[in-house]
Parts: C-alpha cells; structure tokens; sequence
C-alpha cells in the first residue's frame, strides 16, 4: 500500500479514483497504520499527496491519525499543509484530536501554522481559506482543552504572530470569530501582534470594532508597541 500510494502522481485524478475505491473494498487498516522506513503510515503519504477521499476514507476505516513520521508530523499536520479538508472534517468527529492541532513537529510547525502558511502561498486562496475555517471551527471546539506544551493558539493568533497583515484581513473578512479570543494563557491576537512588533498586524485588527484593546492587566495591548509609535 505504501509503495501504491508513493508512485501515483498527485495530479492523476483516474489513478486516484482507482485508489480510492481501493480503499473502501480492499483496505486493511491495521497494515495502513504501519509506518515504512520514514516513519510514514498510509495516511501520512495520502495526505502527503493531497489524496484527500482516500485519505478520508482510511480515518473513517480506522485508520491510527497520531502517529509521527521521522519529521515528528501526524496526518494533521500534513492534512492541513495540503488542504485535505474531507480529511479534516471527518476527523472533526473523532474525539479527542483537539490536541493535535496544537503538535509540534521537529521543526516546531503545528498543524495551525502549516496551514497559515499554506494560505500565505496558495494560488486558490478561496480554497486555503475554507480548509483555515475547518481549522478554525475544530480549534473553536478544543481550544479549551489543557494540551501538554502548547500554547494553545489559533489560526489568527499564528497569521499575527509571523506579521502576515494580508492573512489577518482575510480572516476578519472571513469572520473567523471572535477575533479577540485568549487562549488559556490569555493571549489574544492583538497582543501576539503587538509583542512581536507588527504594527501592520495591530492596524488591521484594531480596525475591527469588536476587538478588544484592554486585557485583564487594565493596559492598552498597543503599549507593547513601544512608547511614541504612531498608530
């Protein structure tokens, strides 16, 4: 199955087709759970590929969606880099994966930031951003939930933190609300924004009427933006 899916091309719909219905006939989910010699399950290489159905199909057959290949990713992670959003909303069923959208892979990526920066360089942004608002409604759910090591943050908090103002305006554009939201630690987008000196970043989503500038501490979260700077 692993070497199947490595050598169909990722823009072959027919062989695609083929194999997605491979995968609701044939499928063994215990063997497509199996890492290869990269670590890699079945689910790691569709999602790799943006097989999107198959990819779905296998979760849905009980294919194992936490296990990290040799970059220390999930399914997740890829999923979200390649807007495998059939994937992703078959998983928004499953309980207990809030967690992983917060799982950092050895370089530190979430599946959060993979796909925010799947957007900042997608072609078909109309597409990007729905597989964000997938995302968005699936950390909606979870955000509450005390992940070991994370910071707990959203699409919004991680547009904000890498300065990404173009991303920020089509997610307020999106209405992937609320805007202000803390994490568990407090922090909003706002604040992310301004504690890393993205004054384009603060501008934009302080030109939002519902966003608020005033965090429990009683200060303006532009103060972080350092004493005289012009808003």
């Amino acid at each position: 199955m692993h070497i199947l899916l490595d050598i169909i091309p990722e823009d072959s719909t027919t062989l695609s087709d083929c194999l997605e219905n491979f995968m609701v006939n044939q499928i063994n989910t215990t063997k497509a759970s199996e890492p290869d010699l990269l670590g890699r399950t079945c689910l790691h290489i569709a999602c790799s590929k943006g097989f999107d159905l198959a990819a779905a199909k296998m979760v849905e057959g009980g294919a194992s969606y936490n296990v990290k290949d040799s970059t220390g990713r999930t399914a997740v992670h890829w999923a979200a880099l390649r807007g495998c959003r059939t994937f992703l909303a078959a998983l928004s069923d499953h309980k207990g994966t809030g967690c992983l959208l917060h799982d950092e892979d050895h370089d530190g990526h979430t599946p959060l930031s993979l796909a925010v920066k799947s957007y900042e360089a997608a072609k078909d942004k109309v597409s990007a951003l729905f597989t964000l608002s997938i995302l968005h409604q699936m950390w909606m759910e979870y955000k509450c939930k005390l992940c070991k090591g994370n910071r707990g943050w959203g699409v919004l908090h991680y547009a904000s933190a890498l300065g990404l103002a173009d991303t920020v305006q089509a997610l307020l554009s999106g209405e992937f609300m609320p805007y202000d939201l803390r994490t568990n630690s407090g922090e909003t987008p706002l604040a992310v924004a301004a504690e890393e000196g993205h004054l384009n970043v603060v501008k934009v989503l302080c030109s939002e009427p519902t966003v608020d500038v005033l965090p429990e501490i009683t200060r303006d979260e532009r103060h972080l933006t350092g004493p005289g700077t012009d808003m």
